[in-house]
């Protein structure tokens, strides 16, 4: 788990390691797009973004979901009316993702 460069992180480091239990990335980006290896495991993967976000813009975290679906990961993505922050809906579908 992680947020905005930390979010980053933790996909890069989850993508090439899929013996995790879930990856869960928060107003974030793909590191090195050219570079993603195709899903080998059933591995669920959770991007949550705020959609007036400033500092990481939403169009980022859609094009990393995208690209990841492409890819065929168990990925699914939801949107907030927020910036680059967290809000009580986030979190308790993070609870929600993490149970």
């Amino acid at each position: 788990m992680g947020f905005s460069q930390g979010g980053a992180i933790a996909l890069r480091v989850g993508l090439r390691h899929q013996d995790l239990k879930s990856i869960l990335a928060l107003s974030t980006y793909l590191l090195l797009r050219d570079d993603i290896p195709i899903a080998s495991t059933q591995m669920p993967i959770m991007i949550m973004h705020g959609t007036q976000d400033p500092v990481v813009p939403f169009p980022l975290g859609q094009h990393a979901f995208n690209l990841l679906k492409e890819k065929r990961y168990q990925i699914d993505f939801r949107s907030y009316p927020m910036q680059h922050q967290l809000c009580s809906k986030e979190i308790e579908d993070i609870k929600e993702f993490l149970m």
